[in-house]
């Protein structure tokens, strides 16, 4: 039953894996079936405390994303005992889009049918790769053939919007084989394509094995190289690159992930999970022991809250605002800050849009936007801007 139309959305952190990949620094734990029932208990207890809390009691969800970790490690009665105290304690909207990522290790032909039963819309296959030996460097307990089986069942039981994930950049990885499983991914023919730069965090057992030089990264020209042919390709079989990382045919989008961009309210739930509203981020402990106490204690599981100032807040907005095609939208955001952004920034803005130059940005009288070119330096112009503001 809806009890809101505005948008809001919802994400849970599912904290288990099979195991840990070389390259993940997302919070998750082995799993253990005694962890798992506990942690259903408690995730089930903080969707009740939520719904009687100030901001969030009273929302009604258009979007539910569940992530983790490996969310496909939940059975379908579990999976259905969240969904069910989400609807109870909340709402969720009839025509809500619900993700939920899978890894190719961890699904069945029956589960995927389940999925769909359960009222689950969207599903994102954690396929990185279609090499087995990328595969293997990047420590996923799947091979490329489980991956193309995934899929095809996923089609026979009847997802019609799911989503691929791959990644690019990672050691050892030839522009030759990368182009290949892009291909293998075309010929798939997803709603949607992500495609993420892999990123060598710290303290990951990748990290580790390249300060030993066990490993060699991958030089950023080839990885350059590698995403402006991915942007041309997809462009070329009718995906719209509508975000940094992200890749979607006609309607496909990601309503869950343009909420983060666009900063309208969402609730985390789970360890590590963050939430936003009302100009303030809160984010959960880190620990599935310690939530699990706190939950059980009839405590929120919060372990730290930010309220946003009016810079942050604007520099937010440009931060993720220029993650997407559409860009800023510039009478929005003359009228959320009272500040003519083509005026503040106009030094800033004429050097990313100089022709001359390699064009980074493209400024019309509506939006100011990016182009392939300022997407591959995103962070480094959004330090810029940062600077600008003295932040």
């Amino acid at each position: 039953m809806e009890k809101k139309s505005s948008q809001k959305g919802l994400y849970i952190h599912i904290p288990f894996c099979l195991k840990k990949c070389a390259y993940c620094d997302f919070y998750s734990v082995p799993i253990k079936q005694n962890a798992v029932d506990d942690f259903i208990k408690s995730i089930i207890k903080e969707i009740k405390l939520r719904a009687v809390n100030p901001p969030f009691g009273g929302f009604t969800f258009s979007t539910i994303y569940i992530g983790g970790g490996t969310p496909s490690l939940l059975s379908t009665p579990q999976i259905e005992l969240i969904l069910t105290a989400i609807n109870k304690q909340f709402g969720i909207n009839n025509n809500a889009e619900i993700t939920l990522e899978a890894n190719p290790a961890t699904i069945t032909e029956q589960s995927i049918s389940n999925y769909l039963k359960l009222g689950i819309n969207r599903l994102s296959i954690g396929i990185q790769s279609f090499n087995d030996s990328e595969l293997q460097l990047l420590g996923r307990p799947h091979t490329a053939q489980d991956g193309l089986l995934i899929y095809e069942l996923a089609r026979k039981s009847g997802f019609k919007n799911i989503n691929l994930d791959l990644i690019f950049g990672s050691p050892a990885q030839t522009i030759t084989n990368f182009n290949s499983s892009l291909d293998t991914a075309i010929d798939l023919a997803p709603e949607h394509i992500s495609l993420y730069e892999l990123t060598v965090e710290p303290s990951t057992p990748l990290a580790d094995s390249i300060k030993r030089g066990d490993i060699i990264p991958l030089d950023a020209d080839s990885t350059q190289r590698m995403y402006f042919r991915a942007i041309e390709k997809l462009r070329d079989h009718g995906y719209e690159h509508y975000e940094i990382s992200n890749f979607a045919t006609s309607q496909h989008q990601c309503k869950h992930n343009i909420g983060y961009w666009r900063r309208v309210p969402y609730l985390g739930l789970g360890p590590s999970a963050h939430s936003f509203c009302n100009n303030q981020r809160s984010w959960n402990v880190k620990s599935i022991e310690k939530y699990n106490r706190m939950i059980l204690a009839h405590d929120l599981a919060i372990e730290g809250t930010e309220e946003l100032t009016t810079s942050q807040r604007e520099l937010e907005t440009i931060f993720l605002s220029l993650r997407t095609s559409e860009g800023i939208n510039l009478q929005k955001f003359k009228k959320e800050y009272n500040i003519d952004f083509s005026d503040k920034y106009s030094s800033l803005i004429n050097i990313l849009t100089d022709k001359s130059e390699k064009l980074l940005a493209i400024l019309t009288a509506q939006n100011f936007s990016l182009t392939s070119n300022g997407f591959s330096l995103h962070n480094e112009i959004c330090r810029l801007f940062a600077q600008t503001m003295d932040i």
